[in-house]
């Protein structure tokens, strides 16, 4: 709509492809056709930067939508594998602004309309900018989350780790001794668990713990700590 209004037709239907393009890629996802979803979208990008710059020119910033690549190279490549992807999209930004050097604009505007362009390219390259930080500081604090957890979390039980009930002792103590009030500790010990790992397997014995676990966890109040010793 934006492109019509603005009379260049061109690119109004070049729109129309990449919306077409994009949903393409939403159904290979769906799919977990991953790679090709990826190489679509990296085709549709590049096409339409290259396309844009050659029909109004290097001054409607097109060429900024290529920049979205780099986070994605950075953290999606393999040690050292980024630096050839790098310079192949460097190659590839010098040569489209020597192409537009030459040949843009193919399809001029006036400048006024060139304008409302450029920056309707900006605000969306900004955007865009916002969205892949937003995705990449969700997957960090989310595996950051799950390292948490693990180093914190007993796996066979899912009580408090020693490492976990040592931190909470210390400031539990700590505390005590500051407001002088009092602590409990409770040391439990399953009766006869050798034997039960002796005559029935480890992996009963396993089940009898993380049982033993979950009563004595829900027999908790909301401030108390279990840990597995």
């Amino acid at each position: 709509l934006l492109y019509s209004a603005l009379g260049a037709a061109a690119l109004a239907l070049l729109n129309l492809a990449s919306v077409a393009l994009y949903t393409a890629a939403w159904w290979l996802l769906q799919l977990r056709q991953n790679r090709a979803a990826i190489a679509l979208i990296w085709f549709e990008v590049l096409a339409h930067a290259a396309a844009g710059s050659l029909l109004l020119g290097w001054e409607a910033d097109f060429h900024l939508f290529l920049l979205l690549f780099v986070p994605g190279i950075v953290v999606g490549s393999p040690h050292r594998g980024a630096l050839p992807l790098m310079a192949l999209l460097l190659a590839s930004y010098a040569g489209l602004y020597l192409a537009c050097k030459a040949w843009a604009p193919l399809s001029p505007l006036p400048a006024a309309h060139l304008e409302v362009a450029r920056w309707f390219n900006i605000v969306m390259v900004f955007g865009l900018f916002y969205a892949v930080a937003a995705f990449y500081r969700r997957r960090v604090r989310g595996a950051e989350k799950v390292l948490r957890q693990l180093a914190r979390v007993d796996a066979l039980t899912r009580l408090a780790n020693r490492t976990h009930f040592h931190e909470r002792a210390a400031a539990e103590l700590s505390r005590a001794r500051r407001d002088g009030q009092a602590l409990s500790l409770m040391l439990a010990d399953v009766d006869h668990f050798k034997r039960v790992n002796d005559e029935h397997g480890h992996h009963a014995g396993d089940l009898v713990l993380a049982e033993v676990a979950r009563v004595m966890a829900a027999a908790l109040r909301e401030h108390d700590v279990l840990a597995r010793w």
